[in-house]
């Protein structure tokens, strides 16, 4: 039996119309896992709000490229931000709510109460609102009221920062515009994520696909955004939900019914089938 790869992105793609897992979605990956088809989760989340969506163990690219691990969380691909940038982007903009991604938590200098505002804020703006319960789950990873010399005592990975109509934003965005070692590839509109311009989705799955000496022809991708578009430039076998970017869509091999919340994990199994 052939071995596969099918490296999938996260919200708007395997994940439900929730945002979360369900029975069919994790069900399915286990089942896949035993007919020898590795399902890597891709996407710009980080290591811990991965963990609270409770997976089966299997390779992942987290935070957009930056860092890949195999399924015993060996690292297969990194590539972090630069210390100096990390701390550049601190001092110029004291008042903006980073998050910096580690490879295995978030940091903030944000309280607590202040980290759950943002999110509430982050995602009425996508017109899914979320209750303070949730919070409990998704922050599970997350260390608020760190200082600046505990942020640039560990290796990160990844920054994200709510986009707002402010000067902090503008002064942001013409900075971002001056430093082409670093690039920001959000998931949608709300949200800036930065990270190192060496990394992309496409070459972590591409990075894993080596380490487990799968052929780019035994491969599939998945992806809703933008931040997928260099899986789609690699490999041939590509898909994107009805609901995703245009440009995405444009870009992907096959377009998906997205009015089916398990399209994808579905063709995961189809796939499964036809290249036995």
């Amino acid at each position: 039996m052939k071995q596969l790869l099918f490296a999938s992105d996260l919200d708007g793609t395997l994940l439900n119309a929730a945002h979360e897992t369900d029975e069919e979605i994790l069900t399915g990956m286990q089942e896949l896992a035993r007919q020898n088809a590795a399902v890597a989760v891709s996407t710009g989340r980080s290591v811990s709000m991965c963990r609270s969506l409770g997976f089966p163990p299997g390779p992942k690219v987290l935070m957009n490229g930056a860092l890949a691990l195999d399924a015993e969380d060996r690292v297969v691909y990194d590539q972090p931000l630069p210390a100096a940038i990390v701390a550049e982007l601190m001092d110029l903009f004291p008042d903006l709510p980073f998050e910096f991604c580690t490879s295995d938590c978030t940091l903030t200098r944000q309280s607590r109460q202040e980290t759950i505002g943002n999110f509430q804020r982050r995602w009425a703006k996508r017109g899914k609102p979320r209750r303070n319960a949730d919070f409990d789950k998704m922050f599970q990873g997350h260390r608020n009221d760190q200082t600046r010399e505990q942020i640039l005592d560990q290796t990160i990975y990844k920054i994200n920062c709510n986009r707002e109509d402010s000067e902090d934003c503008r002064r942001l965005e013409t900075w971002l515009a001056a430093h082409p070692e670093v690039v920001n590839t959000p998931s949608d509109e709300v949200l800036y994520e930065i990270s190192a311009a060496s990394a992309t989705k496409g070459l972590a799955v591409q990075a894993l696909a080596g380490r487990l000496g799968i052929p780019h022809d035994q491969v599939a991708v998945f992806g809703d955004g933008i931040n997928d578009l260099s899986m789609f430039e690699l490999f041939a076998h590509s898909y994107a939900p009805s609901t995703g970017q245009p440009e995405v869509q444009a870009a992907a091999s096959e377009v998906l019914d997205g009015s089916d919340e398990h399209c994808v994990i579905r063709k995961m199994k189809e796939l499964r089938e036809q290249w036995q």
